[in-house]
């Protein structure tokens, strides 16, 4: 019930503003508009988006403030690093191919599946690095070396 009220009460209103939003600030069907449109997705819409998911369910889970920030100081950086390498295609394509009345359903078949990911992350207590910064943090060690 949790997820339901997040998802339906506040996340689906949000996508649906937030891709209306982007259309009207870069309307044109051009490659510098379709940059700046995934640009500010990644940088504006999905760090709200995601700081929304734990900061609202953790308290709907009835967990104290310390409780709340602890999960979302551990979860939040590795999910937005997932969720940039994920996210910045399928905006892409959302806005270059998927006609725009069409624009907030195509977010929401992609979402599903981007929340099962989110709901496994969010329920477990095992750590887990984005394979993003795996690698980024690999190379960091080896150019450091």
């Amino acid at each position: 019930s949790r997820f339901w009220i997040h998802g339906g009460l506040f996340h689906a209103p949000l996508v649906y503003n937030w891709l209306r939003l982007a259309a009207r600030l870069f309307p044109k069907d051009t490659i510098t508009h379709l940059a700046a449109k995934v640009f500010m997705d990644q940088t504006c819409f999905a760090p709200v988006g995601l700081s929304m998911f734990y900061v609202g369910l953790s308290v709907l889970e009835g967990k104290d403030r310390d409780g709340v920030y602890k999960e979302w100081r551990e979860k939040f950086p590795n999910t937005w690093a997932t969720g940039v390498c994920i996210w910045t295609f399928l905006t892409a394509i959302n806005f270059k191919f998927i006609p725009t009345h069409l624009r907030t359903v195509y977010v929401g078949i992609c979402g599903f599946f981007w929340f099962t990911l989110l709901a496994y992350l969010k329920s477990t207590d095992t750590p887990w690095q984005s394979p993003v910064l795996k690698l980024v943090n690999h190379i960091a060690s080896k150019s450091a070396s």
